[in-house]
């Protein structure tokens, strides 16, 4: 089974399962159900926890400038990004089209924006002076593929506001 793939579907339930995680999430209805990491529930505790940090979703664009330097440092910025995939960092990227510079989009899963920082500082596009534009902005997935390591904040939230 692939992260964040849909293992069960019963009506309005769902499971899914990530790296010994589980989640269920009644869609109707917006509720969480259950989180857990062996034996342990972890409901209603914020972000999945890896090891004792609360790691979450970071989006990051960044604008690159015209010329050779870019394609000269490519290969070894796609290498980089490839590295951040195998470790479990970097979960998507790449080039944004129709913008009217060379820009790039990485969603990168991290304890801290100071983390995504220090990452993005790390990119050899970033070494050599690449990067025009930066944002760094935390985000909450609560659909999709990444929806089973939400934070479950605002789907509690909307739990508690049927009641």
């Amino acid at each position: 089974m692939r992260v964040g793939e849909r293992s069960e579907d019963i009506g309005d339930l769902m499971r899914y399962r990530h790296r010994g995680y589980h989640k269920n999430i009644a869609v109707q209805t917006g509720r969480i159900g259950t989180v857990r990491v062996g034996d342990q529930d972890l409901s209603g505790r914020g972000a999945l926890m890896k090891g004792k940090a609360k790691m979450s979703f970071f989006i990051v664009t960044m604008t690159h400038p015209d010329g050779d330097s870019w394609n000269r440092h490519l290969a070894d910025h796609v290498s980089y990004l490839q590295k951040l995939v195998k470790d479990g960092i970097l979960r998507a990227s790449g080039p944004l089209k129709n913008m009217p510079h060379r820009s790039g989009f990485l969603i990168i899963f991290a304890a801290s924006r100071h983390e995504v920082e220090a990452v993005v500082s790390r990119d050899p596009f970033a070494r050599e002076g690449l990067i025009e534009n930066l944002t760094i902005l935390e985000w909450d997935p609560l659909f999709g593929i990444f929806a089973a390591e939400s934070s479950g904040e605002v789907a509690a939230l909307l739990a508690q506001a049927s009641h």
